[in-house]
């Protein structure tokens, strides 16, 4: 179940909107200064938040390239393991994508 915490008090809660101890009233009852609730385990976004946050959202438009990526026809399963025990034959543990086609280019030319 969702929890809500006060920024101010951090008083828990089960139900989203005002934190009643917090927030301020005027004699008639109506809110002078809100203070919301916010859901436990979110971070609060405020004036200090910046770059090094980690709350940059940029989308990129996809490319040409994308969309051909999501199109191309995927391996099956046999052709994945086959790929897999190649590389694993010859010795091949981290490098870049490169050289792994390399390795693999060079033992499917061997076969042929």
């Amino acid at each position: 179940m969702k929890t809500y915490v006060c920024p101010q008090c951090d008083n828990e809660r089960r139900f989203k909107g005002l934190c009643r101890d917090c927030t301020e009233y005027d004699s008639e009852g109506n809110v002078v200064n809100p203070v919301r609730t916010v859901e436990k385990g979110k971070h609060i976004h405020d004036e200090n938040c910046g770059e090094g946050c980690g709350h940059t959202h940029h989308r990129h438009a996809p490319t040409l390239q994308d969309f051909k990526n999501r199109r191309r026809p995927k391996l099956s399963k046999k052709q994945y393991q086959r790929m897999q025990d190649i590389l694993r034959e010859a010795n091949f543990e981290s490098g870049t994508v490169d050289e792994a086609r390399k390795v693999l280019q060079e033992k499917l030319s061997e076969e042929e």
